[in-house]
């Protein structure tokens, strides 16, 4: 019996254990962002009705990253205000709106706090002035309030309180409404531990054209000097020839077409956002933001700001952007500054982006002056004019970026910050590659076009702080390296954890400190209808159907002007295009498969039919065309970039066409013909007969794999697969009950 003795007792000692009171761990003491803790809040009387409220103040929009239903969504507001006008500068807040006389109330763990924001006001009528308030456990106290009264003006409130469980915002007022701006609440235990990360991005700028890269005229000085102390990657290339899509890839570490928004054009469709949004990407701003960091942009870039039509939100808490031209650099600066000023409580990641060297290449004559001053005589008579101008705008950006450096070092802040400087695109400057019909800025140059090296290769350097220096093992890479490594090595340097199938793009920190050594064999970039792959040895580069431009005088690209492909060994200026080399080519067009966007893709099934039979028809896709598989065989001529013809007879019929797009849309129209008469087409899942306007209801168009029914089908039969935006199709049982089904069989829109 005495091995059961001892048995009850350990099991006696094991619960008598368990039932002491436990070491509670410690809590992670961090700062808390209300606005990221809004579906917890509870609301009193909050209204906001989009189509009736506000309506003439149109720079705002819902937040995107707080999780609200479509009914609140407005509680979390993007809103932004002009506040100087002499600069046109728009100061856009992630804000909380509070409608009319509306109160909001958080819980919050007991504690001291150090409570900031920015606070403004809207209003529709005269009588807009009103008092936000402050309640802290129920109690009012005057100090703890802020008159507002200035439209499009933001006050600063600050104060260290003490919270036992609840904080409420309430907002009087009879007719305007308010934004409290990013309200962070900061435990007096806090200490920041992170170091700050200031993301420099120059517009437009080669990495050719600064001195530490080997370049003739001192356009960098300042830029110089922040290399000697940083890891450089000097084959670095961007994942798109220019700025939308080349900072949105940066930021999510993703090409931009996949992540819905298109390489086009400027403008962004409603539907594009939708599926921007709906797909709730993981990015660089968010990532840091969910780990403590104070998230800003200073800039000269509309693409970042959702209101303008050709931006969108990607989680900021705030955003300043100046819209004067050639004055913004030195006002980019000064905001950069006072942004350093007031921002001290926090871990902050900036992103600055000079619009300088960008077009049209207006330096300070003071700065062109010192250029030339400083520059060979003779190398400096030798240069074009025009770029003597672009150079000096470089040297304009770099003055600016180190008076900001100068600040950095003042408050002793730049050990414990790093700075990376890259571009989101290069310049076309060499004569064989650029043409008078270039139609930039009254002159041949330019980018947006083109996938030559000079466009698509950037300056990239890291300067790390100081705590992570004593780590780093390899500060020079001389691989190609691609900007879809920002985001994963910024967040790898700064010890964040994150799921590597959220980004696409290589983490550099594992090798800088020696770990691991990744590679990338391939970079892909994408450009207006264009896209390339490069790798070592060469640089493939395919346009899309129908591809035109200025440099072309809107002529369309013939088929045997699509493909450019160049040895980047024997060739490194890209004169010889070698695409008549089929076996070079069939190599790269694999290799480039592999890298292929995601699409939407519009299948046609065509019916098996006589070997005189004729089939013949036109087509519009209202995202443009990325590719048509197998396009030799159907007789396409392009249109344009949205519209094509086919033609095709008997035995060389196709029994699927494939029509690919990188646009979310799924609207198309459709003409068939079948021996010269018009051809009906089923529609879908469903098969519904012969309906254009289907495309106006995404859910009766695709189909995630191909249709009952549709393989023997005695017509021709069209559905999409949905693969970027992800949509599924409805199912049987919730979307369409056997009764429906049976209507729409015997009215002939179902084809079983």
């Amino acid at each position: 019996m005495k091995p059961i003795n001892q048995i009850l007792t350990l099991i006696l000692l094991t619960f008598l254990f368990s039932c002491e009171e436990k070491q509670d761990l410690p809590k992670v003491i961090k700062p808390i962002d209300l606005t990221r803790e809004l579906k917890l809040a509870k609301e009193d009387q909050f209204r906001f009705d989009e189509k009736k409220e506000l309506v003439s103040h149109w720079k705002k929009n819902p937040g995107r990253f707080s999780g609200l239903t479509q009914t609140k969504k407005w509680l979390n507001t993007q809103i932004t205000f002009n506040t100087d006008k002499k600069f046109f500068i728009n100061h856009s807040q992630d804000s909380i709106l509070l409608s009319p006389n509306a109160s909001l109330e958080f819980t919050i763990e007991p504690g001291v706090y150090h409570l900031r924001f920015d606070a403004g006001i809207l209003a529709d009528k005269e009588d807009k002035a009103g008092r936000l308030v402050v309640e802290i456990d129920g109690v009012l106290s005057p100090e703890n309030s802020i008159l507002l009264e200035n439209l499009e003006t933001w006050a600063t409130y600050e104060r260290t309180i003490r919270i036992n469980q609840k904080i409420k915002f309430i907002w009087n007022s009879n007719h305007s409404f308010a934004f409290v701006a990013h309200p962070i609440l900061t435990p007096a235990e806090y200490r920041n531990s992170k170091p700050n990360i200031l993301l420099f991005v120059i517009d437009a700028l080669r990495a050719d054209n600064l001195e530490f890269t080997g370049f003739r005229f001192p356009t960098s000085p300042n830029i110089d000097t922040i290399a000697e102390d940083s890891i450089i990657f000097k084959k670095a290339f961007v994942n798109a020839n220019w700025t939308k899509p080349s900072m949105l890839s940066m930021f999510y570490s993703e090409y931009a077409s996949n992540l819905g928004i298109g390489n086009i054009g400027f403008d962004i469709s409603p539907n594009q956002k939708k599926i921007f949004y709906a797909h709730g990407r993981k990015n660089l701003v968010n990532k840091l933001r969910d780990n403590s960091y104070y998230t800003a942009s200073i800039m000269n870039n509309v693409f970042l700001l959702d209101y303008t039509g050709v931006g969108v939100d990607i989680g900021f808490h705030e955003l300043i952007q100046i819209g004067k031209d050639i004055d913004d650099t030195k006002k980019i600066a000064d905001e950069t500054i006072d942004f350093l000023n007031r921002n001290k409580q926090f871990p902050f990641f900036l992103h600055v982006n000079f619009n300088t060297p960008h077009g049209s290449y207006a330096p300070p004559a003071r700065i062109l002056k010192e250029l030339q001053q400083e520059t060979d005589p003779a190398i400096w008579n030798k240069e074009n004019p025009i770029l003597r101008r672009y150079y000096a705008e470089i040297r304009y950006a770099d003055e600016e970026l180190g008076r900001i450096i100068k600040d950095l070092k003042t408050r002793n802040l730049y050990d414990e910050t790093t700075i990376v400087v890259t571009a989101d695109h290069g310049e076309l400057f060499s004569d064989h590659h650029t043409s008078e019909a270039n139609g930039i800025y009254g002159v041949k140059y330019g980018h947006g076009m083109t996938h030559f090296e000079e466009e698509i290769r950037v300056p990239y350097i890291i300067k790390p702080a100081k705590s992570l220096k004593s780590k780093i093992i390899h500060t020079k890479f001389e691989t190609q390296v691609s900007l879809l490594s920002l985001t994963p090595t910024l967040l790898g340097l700064s010890n964040i954890h994150y799921d590597k199938k959220d980004f696409k793009g290589i983490d550099y920190s594992r090798a800088m400190f020696g770990e691991t050594f990744a590679k990338e064999d391939s970079i892909f970039t994408e450009g207006r209808l264009s896209e390339s792959l490069r790798t070592d040895k060469y640089k493939y580069v395919r346009f899309y159907p129908s591809y035109t431009n200025s440099q072309l005088a809107g002529r369309h690209l013939q088929d045997r002007e699509l493909e450019e492909i160049y040895d980047l060994k024997k060739d490194p200026d890209e004169k010889f295009n070698l695409a008549k080399e089929e076996s070079l080519l069939e190599t790269a067009r694999e290799e480039l498969e592999k890298h292929s966007l995601t699409t939407n893709s519009f299948h046609i099934l065509f019916p098996s039919k006589k070997s005189t039979d004729n089939y013949s028809g036109s087509m519009f896709v209202q995202g443009g065309i990325y590719r048509i598989k197998d396009v030799k065989k159907y007789g396409v001529q392009f249109q344009s970039k949205r519209n094509f013809t086919f033609n095709f007879k008997g035995d060389n019929s196709p029994k699927e066409m494939i029509i690919e797009t990188i646009d979310p849309s799924f609207s198309f129209t459709l003409s068939l013909y079948l021996n010269q008469n018009s051809e009906k087409f089923r529609v879908g899942k469903w098969g519904i007969l012969n309906q254009n306007s289907i495309s106006s209801n995404s859910q009766l168009l695709i189909s995630n794999s191909t249709p009952q029914g549709a393989q023997n089908t005695d017509l021709p039969w069209i559905y999409n697969d949905a693969k970027l935006t992800g949509e599924k199709e409805i199912s049987n049982a919730s979307a369409m009950g056997d009764e429906v089904r049976q209507i729409l069989k015997s009215w002939g829109y179902i084809h079983e």
